[in-house]
């Protein structure tokens, strides 16, 4: 580095000083009067560290920024002027007075102020020092006596710089960070958490380049979404966006889910008032105030019959025990009449006055629940009725569109309300073809805002407006006896089979016409290209013989339905719709006509159909806000929406109108589509009433639907609410998936590496629980115990042996699954396989492949080909499960009766015995299964008194007689069936 170049850089600093000095010194209603920078947040603490450095030449007199960062969050910082010759030396200082820094690694960051924003996060134009330390309270002082470990953050060109305002009323900055993509999926930089490079009065200023955004470096949509010290859980709303008409600026308001071009007033004034209850208002404000800024006698309430009131009293509902908080508690004498009237309330010295809209109010059943209502558009050839639950909309209209994506035939119509907060509107005339929106006006709703029916069936254009559609015209032939499923009588009979519907048939060599469509479920007669012996998609399914498919999500969510970008699609948007993704067409009727004929083709050849549902948490594009604002999603004492999810929105299933759209959704899809279960992602953020009472209707129209999910998670979900976990589903028919066979059997899926008794043969007495169905752990009965090795989450059964046991060849690989599923077949419960592992699918080592494209995700059917032994093998074992109801047992009580262990003087075997005497339909009067994981020692087993018939070995069914007596010896890395009649 020379002096020419830090000119240079004093040159491309001083211009982008000009740009935001420009545009800060604008002044819009509440913004600031002229630009007024911050020093960073001052350490509080004892110091902990030094850092010695040589400056870059030319910048005596210029400042020296240090940051340690550990866990999202600077934990110690520290400033230095540079001198005018000689190194400098910062000495880097706790944020907390009683803080004190454990040993471990941090990140190190240094910063040369050049532009007068004051950070340790480099500008661009800044010259920066990040780096890992390995800091030790032994060891706590650092040379960099290299000028050339400086680096300048450079900006493409100054028409590319954007810079990201972010104010929060609270004035809680921890360690803020705006998370940056791309909004069409294209290009997104590696290092997309941006962070703050200095302060004003409007708060952090952050900086991105749009030229790391989009293909070609012109990203038109660019997302940034606040969060705090690195936690999701902590992030702020919903996501925004920056387009090229906001220019060069975009500003965020913290608990506002909008972004704006120009600074939004904040000045101090009330920014909402919510009516809790009939005696109780909380008013939330734009600064922290204190309790003499807000006594009853600065407060009125107003109706809009002129009425007035004072409150009796006024309580801080303070979140961080420093006496100011942002929000106020107002307790008043007269009871609020919310149906009749609207309130206004004026605080003195904060502004004008702000109106007061329901909020936890709208949780009384008395006054605003119908569980009989029929919500959304209801059609008859003569004219539609189109209903919406919008309690704190001053108006609303249904809009019609001639056409799905422009303004042709445009048409207002007004709803009116019908009580309990519906409204309701006819339209005459025969609309099919024609689409709709909503469109609720008031205080607390985005002006002009047209809002998508969350009720519609089919949503369309990547659920940007509803079609009217009838129904009777998207059956196919024969549908009234197709839609039936198979008869089950106990979900241990299930053989589930995870799929998602662009995997089974996207690759080339899926011999599908329709490849990644749902009526690529419907083909018959497909094989591998050049081999017709090796049959493809739904042939390949009857041929393996599993019971049930379930399939990810379907319900349509948040993508572009005209793009090949992947998505699992645990983003619903629209949860009476199927995905369009998946059809031949996105603006027409063909989604749902096409899953029909997928449902059709399944029942057709015996199988049952499991949607995979995502209730815990919804798209950010939904319309529930947009109908019913701060309704349908949890929140937390301080206003941050609840993250168990981890996807920032949990859905709020226990207020009663958003249980009520669960029940109808699921209701709809079971008469509607046919559908014979559910399993439900997340099941435990959904709260335990809401789960009963989907068991209780959804039994009233199919007695024997399957329903089960994820047992675990909700740790959000605050008392009296119960989640619907594994301790809490005894007592009821849900099922949960049974992660501990898959630890048991596979390893833990957190730790890749690690193994367990496929592998090593580690954890026998976990083995033998997981065998049993882990009654003695969690599940009540074996019908509600999902047995899985792997699923489309985490790595699949091949990528984890090849990680976990490295050293394996692919033939061991191939032997270790096999014994995986021996065990996982004849265990009790139910048992479930991710799709393509039959003939060991690989990912190629991604364990999240949610947005991979095609070639990680695809089911490769070369592979059944390869590995065809494996595929027999699973085929035999599913065979073998559905001959004999001692692997089926419907009881805890008969599983400890009539499955007994037995000792074996060999590390890393297990050996069992099923004695069912006179189970209805077993043929066997007794059963043997014996599993051995050592990767080289073939062991001899002795066998209970008796001959003793082989039915599976390690080759698979044994064809032919085949007796062992006394002993049997079961070959290394694999196991053996054998019965007793």
């Amino acid at each position: 580095m020379n002096e020419q170049t830090f000119s240079s850089n004093r040159c491309v600093k001083a211009l982008l000083l000009l740009i935001v000095l420009v545009v800060l010194s604008c002044e819009p209603v509440g913004a600031v009067d002229k630009l007024v920078l911050f020093p960073p947040p001052q350490p509080k603490g004892d110091a902990v560290a030094t850092v010695e450095v040589a400056p870059p030449p030319g910048n005596a007199g210029r400042k020296i920024f240090a940051g340690l960062k550990r866990d999202g969050r600077i934990v110690a910082r520290g400033q230095v002027l540079i001198p005018s010759s000689g190194n400098a030396t910062v000495k880097i200082e706790a944020m907390e007075a009683t803080q004190t820094l454990t040993d471990g690694e941090y990140e190190l960051w240094l910063t040369i102020n050049q532009d007068g924003l004051e950070s340790c996060y480099p500008s661009y134009g800044d010259w920066f020092v990040h780096e890992k330390w390995a800091l030790q309270r032994t060891s706590s002082a650092k040379t960099l006596t290299d000028p050339s470990a400086w680096k300048e953050r450079k900006l493409s060109k100054a028409e590319n710089l954007i810079t990201v305002h972010y104010h929060r009323y609270d004035e809680d900055y921890d360690n803020v960070g705006v998370w940056t993509w791309d909004a069409h999926d294209k290009r997104t930089p590696e290092q997309n958490e941006i962070f703050e490079v200095g302060r004003d009065e409007y708060g952090p200023i952050l900086q991105l380049d749009r030229a790391d955004y989009g293909e070609k470096g012109d990203s038109d949509k660019i997302g940034v979404l606040a969060r705090l010290a690195g936690d999701w859980n902590r992030k702020d709303g919903d996501d925004k966006f920056w387009t090229p008409d906001m220019g060069h600026d975009v500003y965020l308001v913290g608990g506002e889910n909008r972004a704006w071009a120009q600074p939004p007033d904040i000045s101090s004034r009330v920014v909402s008032a919510s009516i809790d209850a009939p005696n109780r208002i909380v008013l939330g404000m734009s600064r922290l105030v204190e309790q003499s800024d807000v006594t009853p006698d600065k407060i009125t309430i107003t109706d809009d019959e002129k009425g007035r009131q004072t409150p009796t009293a006024t309580r801080l509902l303070s979140h961080n025990g420093k006496g100011t908080a942002n929000d106020v508690e107002l307790t008043l004498s007269t009871p609020l009449d919310i149906v009749r009237r609207a309130y206004e309330v004026n605080v003195d010295g904060f502004g004008t006055s702000v109106r007061a809209l329901p909020r936890a109010i709208l949780t009384d059943t008395n006054l605003f629940y119908d569980g009989a209502a029929v919500l959304g558009a209801t059609y008859t050839a003569e004219g539609m009725t189109f209903r919406v639950f919008a309690p704190t909309a001053r108006a609303m209209q249904v809009i019609i569109y001639d056409q799905a994506t422009d303004y042709k035939g445009r048409s207002a119509h007004p709803m009116h309300v019908t009580g309990k907060g519906i409204w309701e509107g006819k339209v005459a005339g025969n609309l099919e073809g024609k689409f709709y929106l909503y469109k609720p006006e008031g205080d607390g709703f985005t002006p002009g805002r047209e809002a998508l029916d969350i009720y519609c069936i089919n949503a369309v254009n990547s659920s940007a407006r509803a079609r009217i559609t009838d129904l009777s015209k998207t059956n196919p032939p024969g549908w009234e006896k197709t839609k039936i499923g198979p008869a089950l009588d106990s979900p241990v009979d299930m053989v589930v089979y995870e799929m998602h519907v662009r995997d089974f048939t996207i690759a080339k060599n899926s011999g599908v016409e329709h490849k990644g469509k749902y009526l690529g479920f419907t083909e018959s007669g497909t094989h591998l290209p050049g081999d017709a012996a090796i049959k493809t998609g739904l042939d390949s399914l009857t041929e393996l013989g599993v019971t049930h498919v379930q399939l990810l999500p379907v319900q349509d969510f948040e993508n572009d339905e005209a793009s090949t970008n992947y998505n699992w699609g645990y983003v619903t948007s629209a949860y009476n719709t199927p995905e369009g993704w998946y059809a031949t067409g996105i603006n027409n009727e063909s989604r749902i006509r096409e899953l029909k004929q997928l449902i059709s083709a399944l029942h057709e050849r015996g199988i049952g159909v499991i949607l995979d549902v995502v209730y815990n948490h919804t798209a950010n594009s939904t319309s529930f806000n947009a109908l019913v604002p701060h309704y349908y999603y949890r929140y937390q004492p301080d206003g941050r929406l609840c993250n168990g999810s981890g996807c920032g929105n949990d859905f709020c299933s226990e207020a009663p109108m958003a249980r009520k759209y669960i029940l109808d959704t699921l209701k709809y899809w079971t008469q509607e589509y046919g559908v014979d279960g559910y399993r439900f992602d997340i099941m435990a953020l959904i709260d335990l009433d809401t789960m009963k009472e989907v068991e209780r209707e959804l039994r009233a129209i199919n007695p024997h639907i399957v329903l089960y999910g994820e047992a675990w998670g909700g740790g959000t979900m605050r008392p009296p609410l119960k989640p619907t976990n594994k301790e809490n589903v005894r007592g009821t028919h849900l099922g949960g998936f049974n992660d501990n066979i898959r630890d048991a059997f596979v390893g833990y899926h957190f730790d890749n590496n690690k193994s367990a008794f496929i592998q090593s043969g580690s954890g026998i007495n976990n083995v033998k629980r997981a065998i049993e169905g882990n009654w003695r752990d969690w599940a009540p009965t074996p019908a509600q115990a999902i047995n899985f090795l792997s699923c489309h989450d985490n790595l699949v059964v091949w990528d984890k042996l090849k990680l976990s046991k490295p050293a394996a060849t692919e033939a061991e690989i191939k032997e270790m699954m096999k014994l995986g599923y021996l065990m996982l077949l004849t265990s009790q419960g139910v048992p479930f396989l991710h799709g393509g592992e039959e003939f060991a699918r690989t990912k190629f080592g991604n364990d999240n492949s949610y947005n991979a494209p095609d070639n990680i995700n695809e089911v490769d059917w070369s592979l059944k080909k390869k590995n065809y032994d494996l595929f027999t093998y699973t085929r035999d074992l599913i065979a073998l499960r559905k001959a004999h109801p001692a692997f089926r047992l419907r009881s805890k009580e008969q599983i400890a009766a009539w499955l007994k262990f037995h000792d074996t003087t060999n590390p890393g075997t297990v050996m069992f015995t099923i004695d069912p005497g006179d189970l209805t339909g077993e043929p066997w009067k007794h059963v043997c299964v014996i599993a051995n994981s050592d990767d080289a020692a073939s062991y001899d087993f002795a066998l209970p008194t008796g001959a003793w018939h082989v039915a599976l070995d390690a080759d698979g069914a044994v064809k032919g007689e085949r007796v062992a007596e006394g002993t049997v010896r079961v070959r290394y890395k694999s196991g053996m069936v054998l019965y007793q009649q």
